[in-house]
């Protein structure tokens, strides 16, 4: 086998002197496409602000340390998982946006040691009227509901619930009463 000249053009697939042309034309095309992008000078991205969670004021989540605003008297202030323990008199402090449709909602659970010790009910008052009792006779978790007349609520202003259980039971020096999850007002 001879070896060629290095000054010999020798075609090979795609570099023929046409298809060397068009590369070189599609190549120059978008590099000058390329250099007419306005891009924006290299700068840090806006502050981002973080908007603060506003506490719910219609309802208390026993899990999260908001609820501590909405709790007046008789709920403990140490969460348990998601829940904390309440007395024989509890107390919370609402606020609605609306007064219609209104119902009052409590998630609880009732523990054997309650009913023990003789707990049958847990009476619901909002501002000192009596809405309903909660049956409290079984050991177990419950969500009651009822509805709030339209009149005993008015926007903007404070509504003070009260949970007042028939009975209660010493843990230690500590009195307890039944698990609250959570309560407030729901349409």
């Amino acid at each position: 086998m001879r070896a060629v000249p290095a000054r010999i053009h020798l075609p090979r697939a795609g570099q023929e002197p046409a298809v060397k042309r068009a590369h070189w034309l599609v190549t120059a095309s978008l590099a000058a496409l390329a250099a007419c992008a306005r891009l924006p000078d290299p700068s840090p991205p806006p502050a981002q602000r973080a908007q603060p969670q506003r506490p719910l004021l219609h309802y208390a989540l026993m899990r999260e340390r908001s609820a501590d605003e909405r709790i007046v008297a008789g709920i403990d202030t140490e969460i348990h998982d998601d829940w904390r323990w309440a007395g024989k008199d509890a107390e919370l402090r609402y606020s609605v946006e609306e007064s219609q449709g209104i119902q009052f909602e409590v998630v609880l659970t009732v523990t054997e040691e309650f009913v023990r010790a003789g707990g049958s009910r847990i009476d619901v008052l909002i501002d000192r009227k009596p809405l309903g009792s909660i049956p409290a006779n079984q050991a177990g978790y419950q969500a009651w509901k009822h509805p709030v007349p339209e009149e005993w609520l008015a926007p903007g202003r404070d509504i003070r619930v009260e949970l007042k259980a028939d009975a209660e039971w010493l843990q230690g020096r500590e009195k307890r009463g039944y698990i609250l999850i959570g309560a407030g007002f729901t349409l």
